[in-house]
């Protein structure tokens, strides 16, 4: 029987293809404002919430609104592109169709609890997922550990019993403090983010099933 008894799914840039959205919006509204920021600060919400990308972002550049007015500018703009095109990563809704079956599914993201739940409504596979944990249910952001402790917590589970599917630096960095091994998305990776501490790379979940599962714990968790 496999230890691994939960499998943990980020959520932007692992089931769905949303950081380049995120990076354009950023992106564009600071062009509106009339300030050019450096391709780092653009991307640096990749894996992290809106708030910690706010934080780097509103003290280095001088925005010409108060931080609550420019943050609900640069949400409301990624929130309408997303609207427009959901781009799911392959195979993304008929692997947790298939992981369901045989472990309890959780989704730990950056992003607010409300864009978790619509964009899996969107995909019709709501039911699927015990939990979500979204920005507002930790304090830290990742890299942060916190998030990924509080879903073990929620499961009562120990690390070797949970699998994390990310995409991230910042997020495989946090799963793996948490003491949880990781799979890397790698279709998504616009920014070069740093996949080195992930146990397997793959491009998407064309392959990814129970017995998928089994394998990479074999490989990577046996004894």
């Amino acid at each position: 029987m496999s230890q691994i008894k939960s499998i943990i799914f980020d959520l932007d840039g692992t089931l769905i293809d949303t950081e380049a959205v995120a990076e354009s919006a950023i992106r564009d509204a600071f062009g509106k404002w009339g300030i050019e920021i450096e391709e780092q600060d653009a991307s640096y919400v990749t894996g992290r919430k809106w708030e910690a990308a706010f934080d780097l972002l509103f003290s280095k550049y001088p925005i010409p609104k108060s931080r609550e007015e420019a943050a609900a500018e640069v949400i409301a703009m990624y929130r309408r592109n997303l609207d427009r095109e959901l781009i799911v990563v392959k195979d993304a809704k008929a692997a947790i169709e298939r992981l369901s079956r045989d472990f309890n599914l959780a989704i730990v993201s950056g992003s607010p609890r409300r864009d978790i739940e619509w964009s899996m409504r969107k995909l019709g596979v709501h039911p699927l997922f015990k939990f979500y944990l979204g920005a507002e249910d930790y304090l830290n952001s990742k890299p942060d550990p916190e998030c990924y402790r509080a879903a073990l917590a929620k499961f009562g589970l120990k690390p070797n019993e949970a699998l994390v599917f990310e995409d991230s630096t910042a997020g495989i960095r946090s799963a793996t403090a948490a003491g949880i091994a990781v799979v890397a998305i790698t279709s998504t990776n616009y920014f070069e983010q740093d996949h080195s501490r992930a146990l397997e790379k793959i491009e998407d979940y064309t392959e990814v099933d129970s017995e998928w599962i089994r394998r990479f714990e074999k490989k990577h968790l046996a004894g």
